[in-house]
């Protein structure tokens, strides 16, 4: 069974896909394929510089991920483009991964943009973590170092969450401490594989 795990930012998705992980679980991170395609030598890379210039590296042109969320966050039409350059050769790999792993009576895939993508047809189930935005706010001004207001820009254009949430098969909420939310993921995993 393959099953998406996405939520808003600052809900705790990573964290999930950590859990997931020493519970012995395969969990693939979309993000994580992101950054090695954006590495140098790798052919998204040369694609996305020509595209963006070396406006978005550092002193040793490699691509400063937090400068390219920052402008495709302001500009949305680049945010298209990004993902056109970038998206299918994610997905590729995210399928080699689950060839890989066929015999798993489930893998996990951290996927943020899940529905925003309309890629939830790749899945036999999504879950979504949800957090209230106070609490999502102050993970990214702790966790990411982010200023209050780009954390709060960022919240303010995602997906709304009562959509993310009729869209999921289920949903965890993650507004505690950590304890509480591997309560919250291993109350899901016994429902999931029933």
């Amino acid at each position: 069974m393959r099953v998406a795990i996405t939520g808003s930012i600052g809900s705790g998705k990573s964290e999930m896909g950590k859990i997931l992980k020493k519970l012995g679980y395969t969990v693939i991170d979309t993000d994580e394929l992101a950054g090695q395609l954006l590495e140098k030598g790798q052919d998204v890379y040369g694609i996305v510089i020509e595209f963006f210039g070396d406006k978005i590296t550092d002193e040793q042109g490699n691509i400063r991920r937090d400068l390219l969320a920052d402008r495709i966050f302001v500009h949305p039409d680049e945010k298209e483009e990004l993902e056109n350059m970038i998206h299918p050769r994610i997905w590729e790999e995210v399928e080699r991964i689950h060839q890989q792993h066929v015999s798993e009576k489930v893998v996990f895939t951290e996927v943020p943009l899940l529905f925003e993508t309309n890629s939830q047809s790749r899945f036999d189930k999504s879950v979504v973590v949800i957090a209230e935005k106070n609490t999502a706010i102050e993970r990214l001004m702790n966790e990411r170092n982010f200023k209050h207001e780009q954390a709060e820009r960022r919240w303010n254009i995602q997906m709304d969450i009562q959509e993310k949430m009729s869209l999921a098969d289920d949903v965890i909420f993650n507004n505690s401490d950590i304890n509480d939310f591997v309560i919250e993921i291993n109350r899901y995993l016994i429902k999931l594989l029933k």
